[in-house]
C-alpha cells in the first residue's frame, strides 16, 4: 500500500484496475458510488493496512 498515494487509490477504486495499468478484471465503482463514497472507501482501505514500525 505504501506505493499508492491517496489520489491513486481513489482513482483505482473509481476507474478500476485497467485505468491504473493493472488487471481489467477489477471494475471501477464510479457507476455505483458517489465521489465522496469512493473517497470514503479509499480512506477505509487505508485503515486495513497494519502500520509498520
Amino acid at each position: 500500500m505504501a506505493r499508492w498515494n491517496d489520489e491513486d487509490l481513489y482513482l483505482l477504486l473509481r476507474d478500476g484496475g485497467k485505468a491504473m495499468g493493472l488487471s481489467a478484471t477489477m471494475p471501477g465503482w464510479s457507476r455505483l458510488a458517489t465521489d465522496q463514497e469512493i473517497r470514503d472507501m479509499a480512506a477505509f482501505v487505508r485503515t486495513l493496512v497494519a502500520e509498520q514500525p
